[in-house]
């Protein structure tokens, strides 16, 4: 039998072997991400960007990286461009539209809050 590559019909099958495994993500990129992310819970549905880009604006020119949004559009994950800035991000009161107040908290890894 030749296991390499296995093939099953038209498809082609991967296989890891041990000592194979697939490379994994640098821990230190994603670390360094999380220093510096909050998440904001409970979006009301017409909030945007430049809605938290208007309410973070007091922290100086330009202070977010990055905004990631759920499928839902309820929760946003909010990357700022230094970990001093998420810092005093979560010593704000959160944003606030139409009248519905977000919660705002800072990313953990999994392990990290356990």
């Amino acid at each position: 039998w030749n296991l390499d590559p296995p093939y099953f019909g038209p498809f082609q099958m991967k296989l890891e072997r041990p000592g194979q495994a697939a490379p994994k993500k640098s821990e230190e990129k994603s670390n360094a991400n999380i220093e510096k992310e909050i998440i904001v819970r409970f979006c009301p549905a017409l909030m945007t960007d430049d809605d938290l880009h208007q309410h973070y604006a007091s922290l100086g020119k330009d202070p977010i990286a990055k905004i990631q949004w759920t499928k839902k559009r309820d929760i946003a994950f909010v990357q700022f461009k230094s970990p001093r800035l998420k810092e005093e991000a979560l010593a704000m009161s959160p944003p606030m539209v139409d009248f519905n107040l977000c919660k705002v908290e800072a990313n953990y890894r999994r392990e990290q809050k356990q």
